[in-house]
């Protein structure tokens, strides 16, 4: 009898416990529920298979054809690099914390991040983040599965050629032979981050001796228009050479682009034309890539003539970035 009672009580504390664990969901659900949304879900049962996951493919993963697609975990450094996220929750739906607090908040923003290890290294450039961006609010609520491609040959829009340019650099000088990348989607806001990786993908990288990465960038072409075009790349060149920005033997090649935009001091009020010209440095690594940067040059009005141009500054919001050596 007094067996039963005992029983009997200590089933009637699990149920209270269980209550009380019921009930503090419920509270941190009534939290978060104010600004959560119906979004996408589950998309296929591929997406479910793979929830909170990056796969890769060598080719498009179409979102709804992933079942056809050739899914790869081993790739080549000179190999075009497609990923497809597929997340368990959107980034509105996923709620991010204050450093040392559990209290859920939103993501109002839809603010993210790539992260990039590379043989289990932080490889991810500046303040430890490969890529960051933003989606707008229908996106940000709704969307549970988009493309992320690292590697795309060539990339065309502002975005790829910035992803791209990003994996060009983490890669550039590895040693042969395999290495384990890994990257890691985090929702964040400001010094707020999600609990854990949103979603996380992982391959080998395989380097063969002689092997380099490929650059979708393209030298920049010369659209200069005005007369003494050699003339006036010989007086650029100089003029960098003078300013210690590089040596005869690391300049390979130079192209001026645009021309003279004529403009005041605001000081003195006197005329003073600047133009731009894009400089492609040797091959330092022997990696066969080479960098190019774009600068601005100025020639000041002394009576009726123009001075020799002579450097002014590197080139805001112009062409930069790495190419193969010609």
């Amino acid at each position: 009898m007094k067996q039963k009672l005992f029983i009997k009580s200590l089933n009637w504390v699990a149920g209270v416990i269980i209550v009380q664990l019921l009930l503090a969901i419920a509270a941190l659900n009534a939290q978060q529920v104010s600004w959560y949304t119906k979004d996408f879900g589950f998309t296929s049962p591929e997406h479910q298979k793979y929830v909170k996951q990056i796969i890769w493919s060598k080719a498009e993963i179409p979102y709804n054809k992933v079942a056809n697609s050739k899914l790869e975990t081993r790739f080549k450094l000179t190999d075009p690099i497609y990923g497809r996220v597929f997340l368990e929750r959107s980034i509105r739906n996923s709620p991010v914390f204050s450093s040392g607090s559990k209290k859920p908040l939103e993501n109002w923003k839809n603010n993210f991040e790539y992260k990039l290890f590379i043989d289990e290294k932080d490889t991810g450039g500046r303040f430890g983040k490969f890529y960051e961006a933003y989606y707008n609010d229908e996106m940000g609520k709704k969307w549970t599965t988009w493309q992320f491609s690292p590697h795309l040959i060539p990339p065309e829009s502002a975005d790829e050629k910035m992803i791209a340019q990003a994996w060009e650099k983490a890669v550039r000088g590895l040693e042969n032979g395999k290495h384990k990348v890994r990257f890691e989607l985090w929702g964040v806001m400001g010094q707020q981050r999600t609990s854990g990786p949103m979603a996380v993908g992982e391959f080998t990288l395989v380097v063969k001796k002689g092997e380099h990465i490929a650059t979708g960038m393209k030298f920049p072409k010369e659209t200069y228009s005005g007369g003494n075009a050699s003339e006036l790349s010989r007086q650029l060149k100089k003029a960098l050479i003078s300013k210690g920005m590089a040596s005869a033997s690391e300049i390979k090649k130079l192209a001026i682009i645009g021309n003279w935009v004529h403009n005041r001091y605001s000081d003195s009020k006197k005329q003073y034309r600047k133009i731009s010209a894009a400089v492609l440095f040797a091959d330092k690594d022997n990696d066969g890539v080479c960098r190019f940067v774009t600068y601005n040059f100025i020639s000041d009005k002394t009576g009726s003539s123009w001075t020799v141009p002579r450097f002014h500054s590197f080139c805001n919001g112009c062409p930069e970035g790495d190419v193969v050596c010609p």
